[in-house]
């Protein structure tokens, strides 16, 4: 983002060396031994860097600006990519499936886990990250790749590991949590309870 500004001449490449230099400090003073999401890099101690930046003349107010609203542009739009290929995995994952989208949810709603053969599970994850390639989004580190949920969307929030019975809701008498009668689940064709 701050090349792009630097390209259009909203900064200079020395104030976009002092905001990531500056970034870089930040962060590195607020998570000693932490490790973040490389898309995280500095979007908590932004507003305080760039004040700190301003006050010293390093930036004037408006490239202060320039350079929050881009960011906030930047993650609105991988939002946006990221809701765009879950409602797309969502069909895919269905289609496969041979089901539909609202059957695949209604399972997701009631945990209830489907019967996907290996077959099914190699064609899944060969057409999402065929999506993923196509919407230009990054892949998966190896070992986070299956689409049964580790890690397969954005936020590993895609796929189908939404599916899976969730455990700790229970009293152990059948009763749901807090005690009330746990929801009855009708499973749809091809799915088990």
């Amino acid at each position: 983002m701050l090349t792009d500004l630097v390209t259009k001449g909203t900064l200079t490449q020395a104030a976009s060396t002092a905001v990531t230099t500056a970034l870089d400090a930040a962060e590195a003073a607020e998570h000693v031994g932490m490790p973040m999401p490389k898309a995280m890099h500095g979007t908590s101690e932004l507003p305080a860097v760039l004040k700190d930046l301003v006050t010293k003349g390093t930036l004037t107010q408006a490239q202060a600006d320039a350079i929050a609203n881009g960011l906030a542009a930047k993650q609105a739009a991988a939002q946006a990519a990221e809701q765009n290929f879950r409602t797309q995995a969502d069909a895919v994952i269905a289609q496969v499936l041979g089901i539909t989208v609202d059957q695949l949810n209604t399972a997701r709603r009631n945990h209830v886990k489907p019967q996907v053969t290996d077959a099914q599970r190699a064609e899944i994850k060969s057409k999402l990250d065929a999506l993923r390639t196509s919407l230009g989004l990054p892949t998966p580190p190896k070992g986070l790749g299956s689409f049964m949920g580790r890690g397969m969307g954005p936020r590993g929030r895609s796929g189908l590991h939404r599916m899976g019975k969730m455990g700790g809701h229970h009293d152990g008498r059948g009763n749901g949590r807090f005690g009330k009668p746990a929801p009855s689940t009708t499973a749809p064709a091809g799915f088990n309870g």
